[in-house]
């Protein structure tokens, strides 16, 4: 299935043993799934207007333990406390809270004061106590993405990294309850009501799924349920206790118009998991909270679109048309965007607010070179790269086979997203070949560079050209950027990145990426600047709109006069809805 906005859907799982390619693999544990829908209550709390979007748009919430009164932070970086049961939302003072790039609220200490996550533009992440005069504690500290949780049981504070479970204990020292598997990576944790069990959502590299494990407070491995199929990416996932024996999480796919979002509530003891509702394939699930059987979660719906800004610091981006756009494939030469417009297998190509020339549905884009777009689309033989020019002639450059094109979204990149030379992906089954391809003949040329892939189900890289062609840029959905200059591979990794889905080249020295989890905030676009001498790179996390929080963003792509910049853009005009019934 093919990538959209960066993050993949290796498989949807309806019932148990229904894989991928038809495989038999249903969830390990004592963990089984019952796929039997049950409708459950859901009503807004909390809801963004038009004009106010995105920056008092929610992005995270915390309900307290008594579900007395509920927490929540905005993409602005206000902080709100609100009864359950209706009242005025009072904002809470966070100045006390140094610097802060983005903010989380965690959960409720048992005397009102808050757990608030913070991130500064020094990549360090700080869990803070902050009551509602306004005064914060450091809690805890990190120089590494950073979850926590709080006990409704005890005010036990539970922090994670990506690789470690552990205890805030007094004096601030941490007492290690698990270390997971060097292959594993956590993205999420909730404690139960009793305080004494820990869910932990984590992935794994060579795999596109997720899975929740349930472990005691003494670190002793419980069981595990997998998730079916990715939601919304890094740290961002609903995790939350039902009750002592349930907890809740979301399947589909937050990123991809085709599939629904599916909620199960999982148990631990009988091994019963059960869909327990399906939610609309334009919807956006977030991170969520849950007390006295009352799940709070931030929701919302979508809409894609491309969006162009007159120049690359401007700020905020517009919509190149009214048109459902998924992805930018790059600019005309007369300063017109061109991308795709519509769903998988039924895109066109557009040059601006018009069809480009000759286009048909099943046109995937791939690269504009001079004043033609290089495209993909599925045939009878497999997958057919073509030649568009301007006037709509097709000629066809090359024919490969689906398991050499594994569904990438874009097969071919040319040097500075607008000439020759262009590069082909050929896909092995452990790497793939960047081939030099004469974007108007089709004729191979040589090898710039083989790219190791984990697995078959695992991240997909993403690779740009320099505009002098001397340089390959690669991104893998992960913190680091593999350049290959005179056929020689180095690795950059970004610090308070978390993942970067695609990549660009605006000039020699000027690239633009996607990103994940970067400071904190869920999404956003980044502008690197690279030192060709040392091949090192570096953006400013400071220069990070609020509204990249609710925007998922893929391919930034500067236009040929530097002048203007188009993004493939998923809004997210998210709400706190309560759920009852689970």
């Amino acid at each position: 299935m093919p990538k959209r906005f960066g993050i993949g859907l290796a498989c949807v799982w309806l019932v148990v043993g229904n894989g991928c390619g038809g495989g038999s693999s249903g969830p390990q544990g004592p963990f089984r799934m019952r796929a039997t829908p049950t409708k459950v209550r859901a009503k807004p709390l909390v809801t963004t207007t038009v004009a106010s979007w995105p920056l008092a748009a929610p992005i995270s919430v915390a309900l307290a333990p008594d579900a007395k009164n509920f927490a929540y932070t905005t993409a602005g970086g206000e902080l709100y406390v609100q009864p359950l049961a209706g009242g005025e939302a009072k904002r809470w003072t966070t100045t006390a809270i140094e610097s802060p790039i983005s903010l989380h609220v965690a959960g409720f200490y048992s005397d009102g004061s808050l757990a608030v996550l913070s991130t500064t533009a020094a990549n360090e992440w700080r869990l803070s106590r902050l009551t509602a005069a306004g005064t914060a504690t450091l809690v805890h500290s990190a120089r590494s993405r950073l979850f926590a949780a709080i006990s409704p049981v005890g005010d036990k504070t539970i922090v994670a990294t990506e690789s470690t479970l552990a205890e805030v204990v007094p004096g601030g020292t941490l007492r290690e309850v698990l270390a997971v598997k060097p292959e594993e990576r956590i993205r999420g944790i909730a404690i139960s009501p009793d305080g004494t069990r820990i869910a932990s959502m984590r992935s794994r590299s060579n795999e596109a799924t997720e899975s929740v494990f349930v472990t005691s407070m003494t670190g002793a491995e419980l069981g595990r349920q997998q998730r079916f199929g990715n939601a919304t990416g890094f740290g961002n996932e609903l995790l939350a206790w039902i009750d002592n024996e349930r907890f809740v999480f979301v399947g589909g796919d937050a990123a991809n118009e085709k599939y629904p979002i599916q909620v199960y509530a999982a148990g631990v003891d009988d091994g019963l998991p059960e869909t327990r509702d399906i939610w609309p394939l334009d919807g956006y699930v977030g991170l969520g909270s849950a007390a006295k059987g009352i799940l709070l979660v931030i929701r919302g719906k979508t809409s894609t679109s491309v969006q162009t800004a007159a120049t690359p610091k401007t700020w905020p981006l517009a919509r190149a048309n009214d048109a459902a756009a998924t992805r930018v494939i790059g600019w005309t030469g007369d300063g017109r965007p061109v991308y795709a417009s519509g769903f998988w297998r039924e895109e066109r190509i557009m040059r601006g607010s018009e069809p480009w020339p000759g286009t048909k549905a099943g046109d995937e884009g791939d690269a504009v070179v001079g004043d033609a777009v290089i495209l993909h689309r599925m045939v009878s033989s497999g997958i057919a790269v073509e030649r568009l020019d301007a006037a709509g002639k097709r000629t066809t450059l090359a024919q490969i086979s689906l398991a050499q094109a594994r569904w990438r979204p874009q097969l071919v990149r040319c040097a500075g997203e607008h000439a020759a030379p262009c590069m082909i992906e050929d896909v092995e089954y452990d790497h793939t070949n960047y081939l030099e391809i004469d974007p108007v003949t089709g004729k191979r040329g040589k090898l710039l560079h083989a790219y190791p892939v984990i697995s078959t189900t695992g991240p997909t890289p993403n690779a740009a050209l320099s505009p002098d062609g001397k340089v390959v840029a690669i991104v893998d959905e992960s913190a680091t950027i593999t350049f290959v200059a005179d056929g020689k591979p180095q690795t950059v990794t970004l610090e308070g990145v978390g993942a970067l889905d695609s990549i660009t080249f605006a000039a020699n020295d000027e690239l633009w990426a996607s990103a994940r989890d970067v400071h904190g905030r869920p999404f956003a676009f980044l502008r690197l600047t690279l030192d060709r001498a040392t091949m090192q790179v570096r953006f400013d996390p400071k220069a990070l709109p609020p509204g990249d929080a609710l925007r998922v963003y893929t391919r930034p792509t500067v236009s040929r006069d530097r002048s203007q910049i188009a993004i493939g853009v998923r809004e997210l005009h998210t709400e706190i809805t309560r759920v009852d019934g689970l």
